[in-house]
């Protein structure tokens, strides 16, 4: 080996000493922000892990709140869509809106329909000489409108009646469709999690193998880096899983009409 050689070999390992620090800084760098999002789930030195002196622990009662929303899926329908559109604005707004309309139509039919009113009176006169005779009147008053006016204000209280409806059936199918939407999202975001733990996995045993090549000197600091820095990476990918998993429970649960957990 000349010198020149010796002199790109000497250079080469600086260079490899030097990215091997960076990767170690992008290492405690992922642990952070690992550390942030899993609320103190890595190193609990690291800064991230407390918020005014006090450890960020996810404490809820998960496994109630799901069991509790399992439970209501494993009702009849006709249990949990009854929940859902009680708890549905959009849906019991076009129900008020249906029965303003039903009322307003049976106003415009009166209105327009034949009516009889009686009245009656008696007026008895009082006299010194003695009583006197009575006067007895019977009155009795019936109407029917047959103007176009009237007709046409049923008519179009029986339209208003029927966009009505209309709006309820939509609001209905959109209530229903948002459970069945929620349901799609949390079988997504449950394949997801499953993802991120397998890779999770095959970081940590890719792991273990470049420290056996470490050890037995065939790996450099840089390839080790890389290595846990896949293993930060992946961790992070599995708490962003568990946290969009669990957002997605969240969501069908809200729906459901289940308690969120305390």
């Amino acid at each position: 080996m000349g010198v020149r050689e010796w002199q790109e070999a000497q250079q080469a390992q600086r260079q490899a000493e030097v990215d091997g620090q960076r990767a170690q800084t992008r290492v405690r760098e992922a642990a952070t922000r690992l550390v942030r999002l899993m609320w103190g789930a890595c190193d609990p030195h690291l800064d991230g892990a407390a918020l005014d002196g006090q450890p960020l622990v996810d404490d809820l009662s998960w496994d109630e709140f799901l069991v509790q929303v399992q439970g209501t899926l494993e009702q009849a329908d006709a249990a949990w869509e009854r929940r859902v559109l009680e708890l549905s604005i959009p849906y019991q707004r076009a129900l008020l809106d249906q029965l303003r309309q039903e009322l307003e139509l049976a106003e415009a039919r009166r209105q327009r329909g034949f009516s009889l009113t009686a009245g009656a009176s008696v007026k008895v006169p009082v006299s010194s000489g003695g009583a006197g005779q009575a006067d007895f009147r019977a009155i009795v008053t019936a109407s029917l409108d047959v103007s176009r006016l009237a007709r046409l204000r049923e008519e179009q209280a029986g339209l208003s009646l029927a966009a009505a409806e209309a709006r309820v059936g939509q609001a209905r199918l959109e209530a229903l469709d948002a459970v069945a939407r929620a349901r799609f999202a949390l079988q997504d975001a449950q394949f997801a999690r499953d993802v991120a733990e397998r890779g999770m996995r095959q970081a940590a045993e890719d792991l273990s193998f470049v420290q056996r090549r470490w050890e037995a000197g065939f790996a450099g600091p840089l390839e080790l880096a890389e290595a846990e820095l896949a293993v930060a990476r992946a961790a992070l990918e599995l708490a962003k899983a568990d946290v969009a998993l669990r957002e997605a429970w969240v969501a069908l649960g809200v729906l459901l009409g289940v308690q969120l957990p305390e």
